[in-house]
């Protein structure tokens, strides 16, 4: 795995593990910006290990997961905290 994978890997889990418990709109805010990870992601880092079609998989992942989520917490299908 390549080093700059590994760093962006390691500042969504540890966003993720300090902070969901907080609120859920933070997981919104964190997919949203995995987005845009996405996006850039072969303007940054060149990981051959990667399929080349992984970040548009990852990016549609993100976006339905984000907006789904959103969507709950707006219905108050779910809390936005605990």
């Amino acid at each position: 795995m390549h080093v700059l994978d590994s760093m962006a890997g390691a500042v969504f889990v540890v966003v993720a593990a300090i902070d969901f418990r907080r609120s859920l709109w933070i997981v919104v805010i964190a997919l949203a910006a995995h987005v845009v990870f996405d996006l850039t992601y072969g303007a940054y880092i060149a990981n051959a290990g990667v399929p080349v079609w992984w970040p548009h998989f990852c990016l549609t992942f993100d976006l339905t997961a984000a907006a789904y989520l959103a969507w709950l917490l707006r219905t108050n299908g779910i809390r936005a905290a605990a």
